[in-house]
């Protein structure tokens, strides 16, 4: 077991993985949006969809931060019209500058290393994973 994966289990975060040779991680709020980054993101291994109804109990504001310091590349992204991204906005904060995810928020911000279009959060995590 990794410690991407030892860290969602403390934290209560059901990870998908991609099984990929990467070590990258993505919080998504949106399935639709989740798929495109993961598509498009080979240095992404594991993805989450921030839902209420599947991660009841999960401690965001614990794993995000922690995520970030074992994880190369740690991605947030959502398009907020249903999902309060209250949760996720104070879990970015409480990241460590020197190791802050990349967001994308696209109705909102989230902080952290925000891209301001998906094209650009894909050259970002491309720039990130190499």
């Amino acid at each position: 077991m990794t410690r991407v994966e030892i860290l969602a289990k403390l934290c209560g975060v059901p990870l998908t993985d991609y099984e990929r040779d990467a070590e990258g991680v993505l919080v998504a709020s949106g399935s639709g949006l989740m798929m495109s980054v993961m598509d498009h993101a080979p240095s992404i291994r594991w993805c989450v969809e921030y839902d209420e109804r599947v991660c009841r109990g999960a401690r965001w504001v614990e794993f995000i931060p922690a995520l970030c310091e074992v994880a190369p590349i740690v991605v947030v992204a959502g398009w907020f019209t249903v999902t309060d991204p209250t949760e996720l906005r104070a879990a970015v904060a409480a990241c460590p500058s020197s190791c802050a995810p990349i967001t994308y928020g696209g109705n909102t911000t989230l902080g952290g290393i925000e891209a301001a279009t998906l094209a650009q959060l894909f050259d970002m995590i491309g720039q990130a994973g190499r």
